[in-house]
């Protein structure tokens, strides 16, 4: 913090030696109570500069075959930002993978972020790793009374999850982003769901209460609500083996749907909001419909609504969606197919993923 040479903070440590503290130094950076952090300062670099970097760390060939692949379909090009995050797959592999990556893409997010006056965000484990990096990182702070920090999904009544609710990842933002103390409206106290099966007038009951919620109204639903003039949004994606990751139990129940069956429908999700699979029939997209409308938080369209917005005025970051590992390269492929995506930040895993994904989408590609 200090800029002290390993030497003289062996003195103030009182005679320890430089090669001890530097074995100090590695074993507190292993045991994650330290941050060592290196990066490149955007400012400092021309926009040719920073292509070119973005080009060098992602998987060769993945720039041009994502721009190619928008180009067939006239679609924007979202911009790329890969890291690397490291092997594993069991649970403490991927707790550190996700710590890394936070870590590594705080910089550039709290880049994005500056010069925002209002950010959304979603919930999950990688968003949560990412503001946590944020708040470790020593890249300079977007202008601090200007940002308003809010939650677009509320709560998950089947998982006890209240940290990684996102709510509680406004607060946390909000925190890294604000100088001083500010109080971020929350979206608690009822479900992330309306089940379909629930009868014309109950249903509308529930949604007049919801609807009505003053935290509900001013975020979500009112006439001069904050998703209308969002200008970030940052969100993950699921993939079709585990969508909703930690609400898929609430959906099933709220849906009335096997597991099964919806898994084969959807490519994956983004921030809870299913993305049908590309081959999905007209009926199997009007389900998906169905099922994505019992979902109280952020819609699709206000999703795309926001991404759209960035690419109108660049100085807006959009729509920033997070992903560790190659499972989640379809749901990614997707999320551009539909217009939803203004940035990737993905680890290399997923990288690797999206770049075969795309290579089975081209003309010359031979199944």
């Amino acid at each position: 913090m200090h800029d002290m040479p390993q030497a003289e903070i062996g003195g103030v440590l009182g005679g320890v030696s430089q090669s001890h503290v530097s074995r100090l130094l590695s074993h507190a950076e292993r045991a994650g109570y330290l941050v060592i952090e290196r990066r490149f300062v955007d400012s400092a670099l021309s926009d040719e500069d920073r292509r070119d970097l973005r080009d060098l760390l992602a998987p060769s060939g993945l720039v041009e075959r994502l721009e190619a692949f928008c180009a067939r379909h006239d679609l924007p090009v979202p911009s790329l930002d890969v890291h690397q995050s490291g092997p594993g797959a069991t649970a403490g592999a991927m707790a550190l993978r996700r710590r890394r990556f936070g870590r590594a893409a705080a910089g550039g997010i709290l880049a994005r972020l500056r010069d925002q006056a209002t950010v959304g965000v979603a919930w999950g484990r990688t968003i949560g790793a990412v503001i946590d990096g944020m708040a470790q990182s020593k890249a300079p702070r977007p202008p601090q009374a200007e940002v308003e920090v809010v939650p677009v999904c509320a709560e998950l009544l089947l998982t006890s999850q209240r940290e990684l609710s996102s709510s509680r990842m406004a607060e946390r933002l909000s925190e890294v982003l604000c100088a001083a103390p500010h109080q971020t409206p929350q979206l608690t106290g009822f479900p992330a769901y309306v089940p379909r099966h629930y009868d014309g007038a109950g249903r509308d009951a529930i949604w007049h209460l919801i609807r009505n919620a003053p935290n509900y109204a001013r975020i979500l639903h009112g006439p001069d609500a904050l998703v209308g003039r969002m200008d970030a949004l940052i969100t993950s994606v699921g993939h079709a083996a585990l969508p909703v990751l930690g609400g898929f139990d609430d959906l099933l129940r709220a849906g009335g749907i096997d597991a099964e069956d919806l898994k084969s429908l959807i490519v994956g999700d983004i921030g809870g909001l299913l993305i049908p699979r590309p081959e999905a029939s007209d009926a199997d997209c009007r389900l998906i419909e169905e099922l994505n409308g019992m979902w109280t938080g952020i819609s699709l369209a206000q999703v795309s609504t926001i991404a759209a917005r960035a690419r109108k005025t660049p100085l807006r970051a959009g729509v920033i969606v997070l992903a560790l590992r190659s499972e989640r390269a379809a749901t990614l492929l997707e999320t551009v197919r539909h217009g939803l995506a203004s940035h990737l930040v993905m680890d290399h895993d997923a990288a690797e993923g999206l770049k075969a994904q795309l290579d089975r989408q081209s003309p010359n590609h031979v199944a």
